[in-house]
């Protein structure tokens, strides 16, 4: 019991874990338009494909250290609220950093291609907050509603939802549900892959560059 209300309160950081990514992500590619940088970065050697991926690390490793002291700071604070305390175990630790981390690389896949096909930072970041929104309600809900019990027509739309398999795989853990914890993660993985290919699919240079 005391590990479920645990996971619940770190499901509900996991809001700002995958916040800072939409920030740096954008900066990371629009930031150099509003410099008057990217028709350099553009035109050296590199591929589209080694561009986006090279973005994507850069601002993943920098949004994860944002996120990592974020949450802590959102579960020292919960567990200072908390009646009994959180309880956190060796393996509930590792299980959270590696969702979070899996978050943050899915969150800078998932608002690449938006990031894209956007004119400026502002308005990427305007178009990406509502995607957050959702991630929002979700790992807001988890405080108090336990996903797995809702009805399955409920259930099955929340699954549709990237953001709900890393929540998931939190509860599934403290469950003993390993199987299931696994298939969250390969669902990340998967969704991330797809916003990588989407992204360099569609990447146009010159609409970039030219978008106002």
């Amino acid at each position: 019991v005391e590990l479920s209300l645990s996971a619940r309160l770190l499901e509900f950081s996991l809001f700002f874990v995958a916040n800072p990514a939409i920030v740096f992500m954008g900066d990371s590619i629009l930031g150099e338009k509003e410099r008057k940088t990217l028709e350099t970065l553009i035109s050296t050697p590199s591929s589209k494909t080694s561009l986006i991926i090279g973005k994507m690390v850069a601002s993943v490793i920098i949004g994860l250290i944002t996120a990592i002291a974020d949450s802590l700071g959102v579960i020292i604070y919960l567990s200072m609220i908390a009646q009994s305390g959180l309880k956190l175990t060796v393996g509930l630790i590792l299980v959270t950093f590696s969702v979070s981390a899996m978050l943050v690389v899915m969150t800078a896949a998932i608002i690449t291609p938006i990031v894209l096909r956007s004119s400026s930072v502002r308005s990427a970041q305007a178009m990406s907050y509502l995607i957050m929104m959702v991630a929002l309600g979700i790992y807001f809900s988890t405080l108090f509603v336990d996903i797995q019990r809702l009805p399955y027509y409920i259930e099955d739309i929340l699954l549709i939802i990237p953001f709900t398999h890393a929540a998931l795989a939190i509860s599934n853990y403290v469950l003993g549900q390993y199987f299931y914890m696994a298939i969250n993660f390969l669902i990340m993985i998967g969704f991330t892959l797809l916003g990588i290919y989407i992204s360099i699919k569609t990447f146009d240079s010159e609409r970039l560059i030219l978008s106002k």
